[in-house]
């Protein structure tokens, strides 16, 4: 149970029932993955019995596999039949976008459709990070699900929750473009966005191997405006609880936080802030010396 990836395998198509999909579409889903694996054998000449997928997570709109071959992994995003075809080829634009202006911003290797009858699925190739920690909220804590020896939420203590928090932040103003006043938005805590990786929770957190570590996975939209305007915008979403009730959907009330059941102090947004903007100005002089 030690090499544990994430959830067990018979939770799969309950996932696709909770989310009012049916039954022939999951098998096309199967069917979609299984044209992966040989398509991926037969490019990079390899058996395709040693290729494989493996379900381990997935979020509001999507399925989260990891597929295995001879010394490699890769994570394998897969739209639910629920989402919009043409919304995980933007996020992978998106993601390949923000990644040049932050690096831990994880970027696809690859983005695919394929056909299974009459149906069609979309799916994101990225970097698998082994058994990393998602950041979520859960019944109003805070914490990260854990995979191993056992896929779990723990709760993180007030300091790792502060620092993970003040981070977020960080990280969004951080990647915050410029040049072509582009900001991150749709941005769901509960959702998983972020990642930390294994044995973070066994350091003292500090705002330095946090922001180091902290990666951002998906981006569902941006936001045409200012730096200023959007670190106002910032101020205003972050500390409240924009999660609705009895429901983890995103809130389209709001613009950046639009799924979260744990509000940011003034205290994190700000620190946040000045940790951003001390980021960004530190590459801006990074790539003056190199020019």
């Amino acid at each position: 149970m030690k090499n544990n990836l994430g959830l067990e395998s018979n939770v799969e198509l309950m996932i696709f029932a909770l989310n009012e999909c049916e039954y022939v579409e999951y098998l096309c889903s199967k069917k979609v993955l299984e044209k992966l694996e040989i398509s991926y054998a037969e490019e990079n000449n390899i058996p395709r019995k040693k290729v494989k997928t493996q379900f381990i997570n997935y979020g509001n709109d999507l399925m989260v596999y990891v597929l295995k071959s001879p010394n490699n992994m890769q994570t394998v995003l897969m739209g639910l039949p629920t989402l919009e075809f043409g919304r995980l080829k933007k996020e992978a634009g998106l993601l390949c976008h923000f990644h040049q202006i932050d690096n831990t911003i994880i970027a696809p290797t690859e983005y695919r459709a394929m056909e299974a009858g009459r149906f069609k699925r979309e799916f994101m190739l990225t970097p698998y990070i082994y058994q990393a920690r998602c950041i979520s909220n859960f019944k109003e804590n805070f914490g990260l699900y854990i995979p191993e020896p056992k896929y779990r939420f723990v709760p993180t203590n007030e300091k790792q929750t502060s620092v993970i928090k003040t981070c977020i932040i960080a990280k969004l103003i951080s990647s915050f473009d410029t040049k072509n006043n582009l900001g991150i938005s749709k941005v769901e805590v509960i959702g998983g966005d972020f990642i930390l990786p294994k044995g973070w929770e066994k350091q003292e957190p500090t705002y330095e191997n946090t922001l180091n570590d902290l990666k951002l996975i998906s981006i569902r939209d941006s936001i045409n405006c200012s730096l200023d305007e959007y670190i106002d915008l910032v101020k205003k979403e972050f500390p409240l609880k924009t999660k609705i009730p009895d429901n983890y959907k995103a809130n389209n009330n709001y613009i950046l936080n639009t799924c979260s059941e744990i509000p940011f102090t003034e205290q994190e947004i700000n620190k946040g802030i000045e940790l951003g903007l001390e980021q960004k100005q530190q590459r801006q002089n990074n790539s003056e010396k190199i020019m």
